[in-house]
C-alpha cells in the first residue's frame, strides 16, 4: 500500500474525525473547533481500534490533515489519543488480565536478529546497530542468549527458529528483527499456507529460509512470563485478505501470551530499527520519571511522532503500530 498525506487526510475527513468528535462530544466537527480541545500530550487517553474487513490494513491511528493558515499545522489522531489495535474485545480483555508491571530487576529480554539470511534477500545492516542499542541499555544480567556463550549473536549465524522457540519460554520481552512476511504471502487465502507465513529469522537451510511462522507462535506451550513483544520487521501487523483479516503475526503473538506488541502495518526502513530499540529500551530501563509505569503504546506513539517531525514520508512513520494492552 502506498501511503500519502492525501490518503491520511481522506481517512480523517470521512471516518476518524466523526469518531473523535463523538467521543469528545464536540459541538462542531470543524478542524478549528477541534484544535481547542486538544489535550496536553501527557494527558492523552488511550484508544483501541478494532477494525474489520477492508479497514484492517488502513492506518486509523495515523489519520490526520494539514491545516493551512498564518501558521500551518497538522491535526491528527495522535493529538487526541494514544492509539492501539486489538483483533477483538475478548483478546484485549484477556491481554489486560494477563499483563503485569515490569520489574526491571528481574525481567529477561530475548533479542534475536537476522541481518543476513544469505538467500535472495537484501542484507539488513542496521539490525546490527539495533542489537547494539539494546545491549547498551539493557543490563547484561537481563539478557537471554541463544547459546551458552553469554554473547549476543550480532551476525545471525547462531540464530535459528529452533533455538528461539526454546528460549522464548524464559523471556518476558521478545525482540525480533529480520525480514518480514513476504508481500506475495500476504495475498494468500489458503489457511494452511497462511499459518506457514513468517519472518526470515534463521539463515538458509537447503533451499528454504528458516522462517519463524504464525504456526510456530500459536503452537507454543503456555508462556507464563510472556509480556512484551517488539517486531522490527516488515508487515508484522499486516492482515491477510478477507475472511482471514484478523490473522497477523502480531495478533498471533497476542494469542501466544504476549500482552503488548510493537509491530508494523506496512514495510519499514532498515535504518529506523535502531531508533525503535533506543526509544523502547531507554523508556523501559532508564525512564525520565521512574514513577510513571512503562507503556509500550506511548513509546510507539512517540517513535511515530519523532519520525514525522523529521519530515520523513508518511508510510515510514505510520507503519509503526501498537497491538494489545
Amino acid at each position: 500500500m502506498i501511503m500519502s498525506p492525501e490518503m491520511l487526510g481522506t481517512l480523517w475527513t470521512h471516518v476518524i474525525r466523526h469518531v473523535i468528535c463523538r467521543i469528545l462530544c464536540t459541538v462542531s466537527e470543524s478542524a478549528s473547533a477541534l484544535t481547542h480541545v486538544v489535550p496536553r500530550r501527557e494527558h492523552r487517553k488511550r484508544i483501541w481500534w478494532c477494525p474489520t474487513g477492508h479497514f484492517t490494513n488502513l492506518p486509523l491511528h495515523a489519520a490526520g490533515i494539514e491545516m493551512t493558515g498564518p501558521t500551518p499545522s497538522h491535526l491528527c489522531v495522535s493529538d487526541f489519543f494514544v492509539s492501539s489495535y486489538t483483533p477483538s474485545l475478548a483478546a484485549l480483555s484477556e491481554a489486560q488480565k494477563r499483563q503485569k508491571p515490569l520489574d526491571i530487576r528481574t525481567v529477561k529480554v530475548l533479542a534475536a536478529i537476522q541481518p543476513d539470511s544469505r538467500r535472495r534477500l537484501n542484507k539488513l545492516p542496521s539490525l546490527v546497530q539495533e542489537l547494539k542499542q539494546i545491549a547498551a541499555v539493557v543490563p547484561k544480567d537481563n539478557l537471554l542468549y541463544s547459546d551458552d556463550s553469554g554473547q549476543l549473536d550480532f551476525d545471525g549465524s547462531k540464530t535459528t527458529v529452533e533455538k528461539t522457540v526454546e528460549k522464548i519460554k524464559e523471556a518476558d520481552i521478545f525482540h525480533l528483527g529480520c525480514h518480514g512476511i513476504k508481500m506475495e504471502a500476504l495475498s494468500e487465502r489458503d489457511p494452511d499456507q497462511i499459518l506457514k507465513a513468517g519472518l526470515a529469522l534463521g539463515q538458509t537451510i537447503g533451499k528454504e529460509l528458516d522462517r519463524f511462522t504464525i504456526q510456530h507462535l500459536i503452537q507454543l506451550p503456555p508462556l507464563p512470563k510472556a509480556n512484551i513483544a517488539v517486531f522490527t520487521t516488515c508487515n508484522s501487523g499486516t492482515s491477510f485478505p478477507i475472511p482471514f483479516e484478523g490473522v497477523t503475526f502480531a495478533n498471533a503473538a497476542m494469542m501466544a501470551g504476549f500482552c503488548s506488541v510493537l509491530a508494523t502495518m506496512f514495510s519499514m526502513k532498515d535504518e529506523d530499527g535502531p531508533l525503535v530499540a533506543q526509544e523502547v529500551y531507554t523508556a523501559m530501563f532508564n525512564p525520565p520519571d521512574p514513577s510513571v509505569p512503562f507503556c509500550l503504546a506511548r513509546v510507539v506513539d512517540g517513535i511515530a511522532r519523532k519520525l514525522r517531525e523529521q519530515g520523513v514520508a508518511a508510510e515510514r512513520w505510520s507503519t509503526f503500530i501498537h497491538v494489545g494492552a
